[in-house]
């Protein structure tokens, strides 16, 4: 499976249309870094701007993903 950023992933959203996180803090909030398309060469993070608290949407978010993708097979 090719690689597929959070921000492009179909899968990034649960059967309701809704950021796949369970928390309601949604992974694609626009001041999220790894919600959003990076400019920077390779679509590297800015990692100047990646603080503590982005990181728990992104899991949980990326894990509902997985869950959802092993519930399908």
């Amino acid at each position: 499976m090719p690689f597929c950023p959070l921000w492009t992933c179909e899968t990034s959203r649960n059967r309701t249309g809704t950021p796949a996180d369970s928390r309601g803090a949604s992974a694609e909030s626009p001041d999220n870094p790894f919600a959003v398309p990076s400019d920077l060469p390779y679509e590297l993070p800015p990692f100047d701007r990646i603080s503590d608290e982005h990181y728990r949407p992104a899991f949980e978010a990326g894990l509902a993903e997985h869950a959802a993708d092993v519930e399908s097979v």
